[in-house]
């Protein structure tokens, strides 16, 4: 995950280090390290919810079916509290389309800028399918086709590893 750009909003609003739970999976121990370096858990700057009932816009909410972060049921209720709220389910999706399936991402950027929310709301089953056929061109790709070819050439995986210079 890219913390750069977003690492404040995610351990200062969004809780991204709880206190660790013990469970499988426990983001307080994934991200212990990595909060360091971030300002301490605050709390949601606005109500989401307030903020949803009171819309004036249409508001669409991608989710994907293999989403840990942000669940469906969440999804789902956000859209039943807006007035306007509609829900894109993305079959084979995860989190973060912008990371792993930037196609995806920019057919629904472009249908929206084109036509607003009703062009998105028109394309919805050829986005989804988009969606479902993608295997994505994130980092996953790469990391995959690396561990694949180390099975093939264990000997050579260090050469195919980029350098970095000081």
């Amino acid at each position: 995950m890219e913390f750069d750009l977003v690492g404040t909003i995610a351990f200062r609003e969004l809780n991204y280090a709880p206190e660790p739970d013990g469970l499988p999976f426990d983001p307080g121990v994934a991200f212990a390290e990595l909060a360091e370096r971030f300002p301490a858990f605050a709390g949601e700057p606005y109500d989401l919810a307030a903020a949803a009932q009171q819309a004036p816009m249409p508001l669409i909410a991608l989710s994907g079916e293999r989403d840990l972060r942000t669940p469906r049921t969440i999804a789902e209720w956000i859209v039943s509290l807006a007035p306007r709220g509609h829900l894109l389910e993305l079959p084979s999706s995860g989190h973060s389309l912008l990371d792993v399936k930037q196609k995806v991402a920019r057919e629904v950027l472009g249908a929206a800028s084109l036509g607003g929310a009703d062009a998105v709301l028109t394309r919805a089953d050829e986005i989804s399918a988009l969606a479902a056929a993608s295997t994505g061109n994130g980092p996953g790709i790469y990391v995959r086709a690396v561990m694949r070819l180390s099975e093939l050439m264990p000997h050579r995986l260090s050469g195919l590893m980029p350098h970095r210079h000081r």
